[in-house]
């Protein structure tokens, strides 16, 4: 990678734009980038970092990217245009910032934004602006991620110092990170898994069998089956054959309880069949018994139903005068209503006499009748002013309705003119909020982008497992094919002699020794393996091999992915659906809006229209209510004139017999009308009872009465007629019964023989019962024994078989795994798999490192590589020591001097790095950033320093170095200066050509 500019704008201490021309920069291939502490020198390789992963390296945090310092508005940007893979690119990043709301309040989050363009035929060309995209564009050309580039591109402030002082497992987790071991801890987790595997299955079948036993111990529990002792203690392999004897009784036990329950069934048979004889004659003695005594009690209570037979012979004869006596009843009755009308008439006319006759009412009623004409017209004058109280009435309602009218006419017209006044207001709050709606559409479209790359992170991300499962399971198959397609081939190799001397016939040439004697041919010590076999072999194994590269191949393409994804997102898929869910909203709002606007003005338009038309009215309505208010005066002038005629005709009524109001004139007339035919049907009445009186009494002694006061007495009621018959007719119909009873064949046919009783034949079948029942709950439990144990001696001899290889697999793979993670007893150095693999790399990194340690510090100092074991149970195996070759004795890194310790440190980040790029394919590290340390060294020793960096410009590699040591000023001639102030950092080029230091 060759960098020629960086461009940095409102990002961490830079708030103006600041560009660095890297080719002027690295013109002599080593140059100085100093300041002051805190000026911003680590934060320009932050921002080189940025441009290309979108990251920032170490414990710096990518959120809050912005420039505290830069002016609202101003958008934080990174430029990084360079060369790598013969690609000329340029990567434009801006990250996630806050800017203010444009409306209110508040701040509003803006996503972050790539461009990506490669330059082509003398002109810059767009490759993409999706930001997994340019990731993948970025990690094809470049060959490295963010860790990887931080420790070998970017040598940081005394992380390699650590990295010299480290335990061995810290230092195994950097090694990881920069080197690809995935193979060697898939085959540790491999077989940690299988451990995990095979003692669940080892456990499984002894749960299986310990189950087994637990049904056999319930189902034998308490029985002369059980075997004694507990099946629970009994030794796996002794169960099958204590389960064959255990059958074998259970066998025997069935067909002893079968014939005991056939012996209590014949009992219980003849046991019911005594009872139900018993039970029959029983139930006989029972009914001639009853019927004898039914006949006694109605001997008894004979003379009781011979006076029923004479009482209901009179009622009978009572019940045929009915009619006559209705008459009677009907014709008091009417003498009654007679009466009660007479007297109601009488009291509806106050002060007539109570003796007054028929004859006297009429003169009244004559006399009165003189008086009519004058009445009448009282009646047209009460009529009229009752019609004009009316009239009066709806002229007031009329008048109220018209004020109510006119009254609400001025508060709606009222009301609309708020109601203008209320749109107008509206319609100048809308209209900025409608005009948001475009801005609102691209940061909505942004949002959706970042939303669709974090989700599809979470399906690689779930995908993962899957992949590195595919992995294992050809990499077994792989490992399985291989080991057959070896042993073939060993096999053919071995057996290639026997297979030549197969082939020897007598008197021919050997084609090995050319003899024509054969003595003694090869004979083969198994069956001979041909080429075809192998062939199929390792056509498999290569079948194998091409799947295991395909399942590297697909987690790596998602591996990547995922880093790709991961360096785009930097909020979850959750935060981003809270985003896109309120911009939608707020382009809903901003639509709602723009909506509500075109509204909002036909409103206005049709509010100015109802207010003038309802002026017109308020107008009309103040019209009505004047016509109605004197409408209303005419009106009371009549009711006066027509009260005083009235009161004068009533004055003149007051001679009149009637003895009544004018007003209740014709109604007294009514009421002495009535009181005389009220008079003349009394009369009538009277006559009609004495007549029915007579009729009653002549019919009563023709029916056999003395008289009609005899018949009424011996007159009862139909129900009790009734009862008396039905008490005669069920009397009749019980000594029936009786008789019939007496008569039945079966009674007559008793002959006295003793039964056993009742009570015993009863006890003797529920014995019968209980015993049966007992056998039969014996037979039920004898066979469910013997089902039962027929039923599960299979499953617990299947139990045994599979019990021992699987508890020695689990064994077998339990040792493995642990001699793989290095925690077994036969792992003396306690490395992991991993970690053995990382110990090779190790010493290679300290190789490349000595060749530089050697030119520096006079060739004192060398690195080694140390496997031995770590105390207390340590992990071991990637142990680092100093070798002081003045004194030949190791020494421990932490005994270092601090500047022998920067130089050590210096020489093993050179050696990882050399490492890192032979294992990342020979990747070209056109320029090299050496990050602060130097401070430590004395003048000699920042010469030998010095000298080695000078050696890396070979083949054109561009060295970097960041530090504030005044010395190295005067050494480096290309320099970038970083100055600090209050209002952020600026940087300024300076080189030797250069008569002024010019701003850059």
């Amino acid at each position: 990678m060759r960098l020629h500019r960086l461009e940095v704008e409102a990002f961490g201490p830079f708030p103006r734009r600041v560009v660095v021309d890297a080719e002027a920069l690295a013109a002599d291939g080593l140059f100085l980038i100093h300041g002051a502490t805190g000026a911003g020198k680590t934060s320009l390789l932050d921002a080189l970092c940025y441009g290309l992963f979108a990251d920032v390296p170490g414990a710096r945090q990518r959120q809050g990217l912005r420039s505290d310092h830069a002016e609202v508005g101003v958008v934080p940007q990174v430029v990084v245009d360079f060369t790598a893979s013969a690609r000329r690119l340029r990567v434009t990043r801006s990250p996630e910032f806050l800017r203010p709301k444009l409306r209110g309040t508040g701040t509003v989050s803006v996503p972050a934004q790539v461009t990506l363009e490669e330059y082509r035929s003398g002109a810059w060309v767009a490759v993409s602006k999706a930001h997994d995209e340019v990731a993948e564009e970025i990690q094809d050309v470049l060959g490295l991620g963010l860790a990887q580039f931080a420790k070998v591109v970017l040598l940081p402030q005394g992380d390699f110092a650590a990295f010299l002082r480290a335990k061995p497992e810290e230092r195994r987790e950097v090694l990881e990170r920069l080197f690809d071991v995935g193979r060697f801890t898939d085959v540790e987790d491999w077989f940690a898994a299988a451990r995990r595997e095979t003692a669940t299955e080892a456990e499984a079948a002894r749960e299986s069998v310990t189950r087994l036993t637990a049904r056999l111990a319930d189902l034998l529990d308490g029985e002369d089956l059980d075997v004694g002792g507990s099946w629970t203690a009994v030794a796996p392999q002794d169960l099958p054959s204590l389960l064959v004897d255990a059958c074998a009784r259970a066998d025997d036990e069935v067909g002893r309880c079968l014939v005991a329950t056939d012996t209590a069934g014949a009992a219980l048979r003849h046991a019911s069949a005594t009872l139900a004889e018993v039970r029959r004659n029983t139930h006989l003695e029972d009914r001639r018994a009853a019927a004898l005594a039914t006949l006694a009690r109605l001997e008894e209570r004979a003379p009781h139903r011979a006076h029923l037979r004479d009482l209901l012979d009179a009622a009978r004869r009572a019940q045929a005068l009915a009619g006559h006596q209705q008459a009677r009843e009907r014709a008091i009755e009417s003498r009654e209503q007679a009466g009660r009308e007479r007297a109601a008439a009488r009291a509806a006319v106050p002060g007539v006499a109570k003796d007054l006759t028929a004859d006297s009412v009429r003169s009244v009623l004559e006399a009165a009748r003189g008086h009519d004409p004058a009445l009448a017209v009282l009646r047209h004058n009460i009529g009229r002013l009752g019609e004009v109280e009316g009239l009066s009435r709806d002229a007031h309602d009329a008048l109220e309705h018209v004020r109510a009218g006119h009254a609400a006419a001025v508060s709606q017209l009222t009301v609309w003119v708020e109601e203008g006044h209320a749109t107008q207001r509206e319609l100048q709050a809308l209209a900025p909020v409608a005009a948001g709606l475009d801005m609102l559409r691209g940061q909505l479209q942004r949002s959706e982008e970042l939303l669709g790359s974090a989700r599809e992170l979470e399906t690689d991300r779930a995908r993962l497992p899957g992949l590195e499962e595919a992995r294992r399971t050809a990499l077994d198959g792989h490992l399985t094919a291989r080991e057959r397609w070896l042993d073939l081939r060993s096999r053919r190799l071995d057996g290639m002699a026997a297979e030549l001397a197969a082939a020897l016939e007598p008197g021919q040439d050997c084609p090995v020794c050319g003899s024509v004697d054969h003595p003694s041919p090869a004979i083969a010590a198994h069956a001979l393996v041909t080429a075809e076999e192998v062939a199929v072999a390792e056509t498999d194994a290569e079948r194998w091999g091409a799947q295991v590269a395909a399942a590297e191949q697909d987690l790596t393409q998602a591996l990547s992915r995922i880093e790709t994804r991961r360096s785009i997102v930097e909020e979850p898929a959750q935060v981003l659906a809270e985003r896109v869910a309120a911009l939608t909203a707020d382009i809903d709002t901003s639509m709602a809006a723009a909506d509500r606007l075109g509204a909002l003005r036909a409103h206005a338009e049709g509010l100015a229209r109802r207010q003038s038309s309802q002026r017109e009215a308020v107008e009309a309505a103040a019209s009505a209510m004047a016509s109605a208010q004197a409408s209303l005066a005419d009106l009371q002038t009549e009711h006066a004139r027509l009260t005083e005629e009235i009161a004068a005709t009533e004055q003149d009524h007051g001679r009149c017999p009637c003895a009544a109001a004018p007003a209740d004139h014709p109604a007294r007339l009514d009421a002495l009308d009535h009181l005389r035919r009220a008079l003349d049907a009394e009369s009538r009445a009277l006559q009609v009872v004495a007549a029915a009186e007579e009729d009653l009494e002549t019919a009563a002694v023709g029916a056999g009465f003395t008289s009609a006061e005899e018949a009424e007495n011996a007159l009862v009621s139909p129900s009790e007629t009734a009862l008396w018959a039905r008490t005669l007719d069920e009397a009749a119909t019980e000594r029936a019964r009786a008789d019939s009873v007496l008569d039945d064949p079966e009674i007559q046919g008793l002959d006295g023989d003793a039964l056993p009783s009742l009570e015993d034949c009863v006890a003797a079948e529920a014995e019968a019962h209980r015993a049966l029942t007992q056998a039969g709950g014996a037979y039920e439990r004898a066979q469910r024994r013997h089902t039962g144990l027929h039923r599960i001696t299979p499953e617990v001899e299947y139990a045994v078989r599979e019990l021992q290889p699987k508890v020695e697999r689990a064994a077998a793979l339990s040792a493995l795994a642990d001699l793989v993670a290095g925690t077994g007893g036969d792992n003396a150095m306690r490395m992991r798999l991993s970690a053995f693999v990382l110990a090779a790399r190790l010493e290679k990194v300290v190789a490349l490192a000595n060749e530089r340690l050697h030119l520096m510090g006079g060739g004192r100092y060398l690195l080694e590589h140390h496997d031995g074991r770590a105390a207390r149970g340590a992990r071991s195996g990637l142990g680092l020591r100093v070798l002081d070759q003045w004194t030949g004795v190791p020494r421990d890194p932490s005994s270092l001097s601090g500047g022998e310790a920067f130089m050590t440190s210096l020489a093993l980040a050179l050696g990882l790095a050399d490492a890192v790029r032979e294992e990342s394919g020979g990747f070209d590290l056109g320029t090299l950033f050496i990050d602060e340390g130097f401070g430590a060294l004395d003048e000699d020793s920042l010469e030998q320093v010095l000298g080695v960096l000078d050696s890396l410009r070979e083949g054109g590699r561009v060295v970097g170095v960041v530090s504030h040591v005044p010395e190295l000023r005067d050494r480096v001639q290309r320099r970038l200066r970083v100055d600090k102030t209050e209002h952020g950092s600026t940087v300024t080029l300076i080189a030797p050509e250069d008569a002024d230091e010019g701003a850059a």
